[in-house]
């Protein structure tokens, strides 16, 4: 699982639930069961790739998941400063 802390708040988050604890009480949301087996199986494939230096079980290359979280960032700053932001802007500023 992961766990984040913030300065009033920590989410936990296990492959059977998402909670979230603020000063006003815990929030609790339950996955479905099919979840989690399938979310400890991406996890193995990419430890063990980690591991071993073989990514032959890697179905979604580095690049992919790169152009994905561009894509995200650009969303979340447009939607920030209400300024298209373009996601080969933010890779080229990264030196992608």
């Amino acid at each position: 699982g992961l766990r984040f802390d913030g300065r009033d708040f920590t989410v936990e988050l296990t492959y059977g639930s998402l909670k979230i604890h603020t000063p006003e009480g815990v929030d609790e949301r339950v996955h479905s069961g099919a979840l989690g087996p399938a979310m400890a199986r991406l996890d193995h494939t990419f430890l063990s790739a980690v591991e071993t230096g073989d990514a032959s079980g890697i179905q979604s290359p580095y690049e992919d998941g790169l152009r994905t979280l561009a894509l995200t960032l650009a969303v979340n700053a447009s939607m920030e400063t209400s300024k298209l932001v373009r996601p080969a802007a933010l890779l080229k500023e990264a030196g992608f």
